[in-house]
């Protein structure tokens, strides 16, 4: 499994293809990209106001004092024990959920319709892989990170493939999904870490909009990276026939100079294009 699977295309052709294919679709997979985000990352947000002045401490002996005495409050202690609760739900079902918005990704790159909001919890069908999965990569990439942070996010690069994998192999382990990325991304971190990179001006853009942007932002990110995986997952299968699963095929390539039917997912033409958008206008008006 020491195979290099080295994909050609730039991060741009990513980007396109991935910006063709969210075409008539951003709506849905905005709200799916939002809930997705904070479903698997719940961290709690509890805001607690604790008054205290700090003109009155004088030293640090007296700090200590009234930290302890904010810490033991029944407001801390609420919303300290609100926020862990919901950290760790958050984390229950996060790997579930990856595995879920990873399937909804791919019915867009494969242009598969309807989609649907309840495509994000189809991963729930394989909880417990999901869950072992996701608590296996984070325990490895915290393993990494106490070493050095480079190789923290040098494994999270390593790692990053198991989730598609598992959405398109349900009967996979988490172990066997694991060693499947790590095989998938050899010669291929760097490559995703620039197309992760390529993508600094809607961070900026998003910050610049207070979040706004990011909306878009999300899924947009997240199609392209799918995209990414197509390709490198049919270079591995290609080189382990044992790898036989519904992902085989290669990322086809959406032109960005054609349009294509966001229920179909099929090319039309421009001019097919332009009376559709017309009607709609006009439908809508």
């Amino acid at each position: 499994m020491n195979q290099n699977y080295a994909i050609p295309r730039p991060a741009k052709t990513y980007r396109e293809m991935a910006w063709q294919a969210l075409k008539g679709i951003w709506g849905i997979a905005i709200v799916v990209a939002l809930v997705a985000g904070l479903l698997s990352g719940t961290s709690g947000g509890i805001r607690v106001n604790l008054n205290v002045n700090s003109n009155e401490i004088t030293d640090l002996p007296q700090a200590f004092e009234v930290m302890q005495d904010v810490m033991s409050s029944p407001a801390f202690v609420t919303a300290a024990s609100i926020s862990s609760l919901l950290s760790l739900v958050g984390f229950i079902i996060g790997g579930p959920i990856q595995v879920g918005y990873a399937r909804f990704c791919l019915k867009i790159t494969d242009a598969k319709r309807p989609l649907e909001f309840k495509d994000l919890f189809s991963g729930f069908d394989v909880f417990g892989e999901a869950f072992l999965l996701n608590l296996r990569i984070t325990l490895r990439i915290l393993g990494w990170t106490l070493l050095l942070i480079i190789p923290g996010i040098i494994a999270g690069y390593r790692y990053s493939q198991a989730f598609y994998i598992m959405a398109e192999n349900p009967g996979l382990g988490s172990g066997e999904c694991i060693e499947r990325s790590k095989a998938m991304m050899q010669g291929n971190k760097w490559k995703l870490f620039c197309l992760q990179l390529s993508f600094i001006g809607w961070f900026f853009l998003t910050v610049i909009t207070l979040g706004i942007a990011g909306l878009w932002m999300s899924p947009y990110m997240a199609v392209a990276e799918t995209f990414f995986y197509r390709d490198v997952n049919a270079l591995a299968a290609s080189a382990n026939p044992q790898w036989q699963n519904a992902g085989q095929q290669q990322a086809r390539y959406y032109d960005p100079s054609q349009y294509y039917d966001p229920q179909t997912g099929q090319p039309i033409s421009g001019q097919q294009q332009r009376k559709q958008d017309n009607d709609d206008f006009w439908k809508n008006y």
